[in-house]
């Protein structure tokens, strides 16, 4: 929310981060404390849905119920023999969603695991409203 006011001609207004408490800011008008503002930022975390040897259905039911839940991305993650179905599982929910949801961004890459390299791929998509 932003809120609109007026300053006197002549007059200063400063506002002062306090370094020992981040996120919260002093407001100074002519050289006096008048109040202490506190900044909040609201981050919505993705949701995680790993992709295994489920059927690929079961995945898209999961993912249609965390957009219900409320969440608004979702984060597919197919690692090894399962790359393919994290991508059988996005071009299912696009087929099922339509224009609902938006692709955000596609990784690829790969992790150490026990001592193996093991290819993954993470399909980021987000619900339109």
């Amino acid at each position: 929310m932003t809120r609109m006011f007026w300053k006197p001609p002549g007059s200063t207004l400063r506002f002062q981060l306090n370094h020992l408490h981040p996120g919260v800011i002093r407001v100074i008008f002519n050289s006096k404390p008048v109040c202490v503002m506190l900044m909040v930022v609201v981050v919505e975390e993705a949701r995680l849905v790993n992709i295994g040897a489920k059927p690929v259905e079961d995945y898209v039911f999961e993912t249609i119920l965390i957009f219900q839940e409320g969440s608004s991305t979702v984060v597919l993650k197919g690692s090894g023999a399962f790359v393919s179905k994290a991508v059988d599982v996005y071009n299912a929910l696009v087929s099922r969603l339509g224009d609902s949801i938006e692709l955000v961004k596609v990784d690829i890459g790969s992790d150490r695991f026990r001592g193996r390299f093991k290819s993954f791929i993470t399909i980021t998509v987000r619900k339109k409203y």
